[in-house]
């Protein structure tokens, strides 16, 4: 792993040559990270590494958990609305209904006592 990180090293710094073929003195790989290159440093960058990549795709997994949450939610909202309207639908319904069916009761005692008269 060491070999890697110093492949690593080398092929950022030979990104950063100046063009004027100037000699580019580099420091040591463990002086430019601060931590002596070991195996086991190695070890630990990559367990490093990977927790934050497990730390980024938590994150992600939470934004989108959020989104389908905000959206049931709307859903939600939406249908409760819309219970109430239907509901208020429902007993003008009824109420219409009601008057219509007074009406016809009223019409029809009129009817059967205009025939009897």
């Amino acid at each position: 792993m060491a070999n890697h990180l110093r492949d690593i090293w080398l092929y950022i710094v030979s990104k950063l040559k100046l063009k004027t073929e100037t000699k580019v003195v580099l420091p040591p790989v463990d002086q430019v990270l601060g931590i002596p290159v070991t195996s086991a440093n190695a070890l630990s960058i990559q367990a490093q590494n990977e927790r934050e990549l497990k730390r980024e795709r938590r994150k992600q997994s939470n934004r989108e958990s959020a989104r389908r949450s905000r959206l049931r939610k709307q859903a939600e909202e939406e249908l409760v609305r819309r219970v109430e309207s239907l509901s208020a639908e429902n007993m003008a319904l009824k109420t219409t209904t009601l008057s219509e069916f007074i009406k016809m009761s009223i019409n029809e005692d009129n009817q059967s006592l205009i025939t009897e008269n």
